[in-house]
């Protein structure tokens, strides 16, 4: 699942007013990005058969490590526990959809590749994305809910504020091109971290529609 963690991203703004769009969509994907580190250190490996060995960014228990950090980080530098608890909750939301979607058969039947602890403990991983038709439909259908909220709850604040978001969809669209050559793992690192830049950008020339509970009026505006 690549879209549907940014989906998440995007839906996550109205709960985080004044945390930038491009933190909330690194925290969703930040799993990943780590994944793409490990794999260029030789830490994780995908052997020729297409089973995974992805502990350390993916196993359950390091996917209850990396919130922490990330709940940590975001707490020191905005010092409110409501958007630390977004920035965790939005790095944890990623293991959660995998479970469902892993092993990303499309259309093969993978054995589970989620392992609960490091390396020789079970895996587990629900299967979801092993039927592709299922696959495409949960990918898109969460990818457009999310760009729906984000737009629902958004205005352009100026004409580069419509244009801006149609360049980071493009974009995002892109990301999925390079998983297509194994080889280039940094590929697809790299772009997820120009989620944040671009993310950023989108958000300058955006402004969130007040809600009438005026939630989250009180966060640090910090993460911007």
């Amino acid at each position: 699942m690549l879209y549907g963690h940014i989906a998440v991203g995007f839906a996550a703004k109205p709960l985080a007013p004044n945390v930038k769009l491009g933190y909330l969509l690194v925290a969703a994907t930040a799993i990943d990005v780590l994944c793409g580190v490990f794999l260029l250190a030789g830490i994780e490996g995908v052997d020729a058969g297409g089973a995974s060995f992805i502990p350390w960014s993916h196993g359950l228990f390091m996917a209850g490590v990396w919130p922490l950090l990330g709940f940590t980080l975001a707490f020191l530098l905005t010092r409110n526990g409501r958007t630390g608890l977004i920035i965790g909750a939005l790095v944890f939301s990623h293991w959660v959809l995998d479970f469902i979607s892993h092993p990303m058969g499309m259309g093969q039947k993978l054995p589970p590749d989620l392992p609960l602890l490091f390396g020789g403990s079970p895996k587990v991983g629900l299967g979801l994305y092993n039927s592709l038709p299922a696959a495409l439909v949960t990918e898109f259908g969460i990818f457009i809910a999310g760009i729906l909220v984000y737009l629902l709850r958004t205005r352009a604040r100026d004409r580069l504020g419509r244009r801006a978001l149609g360049v980071l969809i493009l974009f995002i669209f892109l990301l999925a091109l390079p998983a297509a050559f194994p080889n280039f793992e940094f590929v697809p690192t790299l772009a997820l971290i120009l989620l944040l830049p671009l993310g950023n950008w989108v958000d300058r020339h955006r402004t969130l529609v007040a809600s009438n509970t005026g939630a989250g009026a009180d966060q640090a505006d910090v993460i911007s």
